[in-house]
């Protein structure tokens, strides 16, 4: 994707090697003049997947804020259809690294900048069913330091452990 850094990527492990993720971070500065580009869909990210420049239905933003204002971006892709992607998911932080759950298949996970740690359900559309507290005030994560839950600084790394 133009004008974006991929922060990592992951293959399925219940894909056969197939299917892949990607994660890519979207500068602010690029996500937020998107809104009128010259394809009329209202995203530098979907302008720079589409081919030919007319995207499927299935690529278009639900909302036109839900891309534009995303800057962190998960693309699964599959081999078998390399000229869109299979997968579309958003995120309001950057994304550090993202992965496949190893033991349930539609599950990814992703580490964000903002110290957050988000789950998608790809059955479930674009945005993060599930994530972990925001820590603002910076007052220590766990062993008695205040009490804001969450990450208090990015979240560089991570390991999905499968497992009940």
């Amino acid at each position: 994707m133009r004008g974006c850094d991929i922060t990592s990527i992951d293959w399925s492990v219940h894909h056969r090697g197939e299917v892949m993720l990607a994660s890519y971070h979207m500068p602010s500065s690029s996500s937020s003049s998107s809104s009128s580009t010259s394809t009329g869909i209202g995203s530098t990210a979907i302008s720079s997947i589409a081919p030919n420049a007319t995207p499927s239905s299935s690529l278009l933003p639900k909302s036109k804020s839900e891309i534009t204002t995303a800057d962190g971006l998960n693309i699964i892709w599959n081999l078998t259809m390399p000229n869109r992607p299979e997968h579309i998911l958003t995120c309001g932080s950057p994304l550090l690294e993202s992965k496949f759950h190893p033991t349930e298949g539609n599950l990814v996970v992703g580490a964000c900048y903002s110290g957050q740690v988000v789950v998608w359900d790809v059955r479930s559309g674009r945005l993060p069913v599930q994530r972990s507290s925001l820590n603002l005030l910076g007052g220590g994560s766990g062993r008695g330091g205040g009490g804001g839950g969450g990450h208090v600084h990015p979240v560089v790394g991570m390991e999905v452990l499968g497992g009940g």
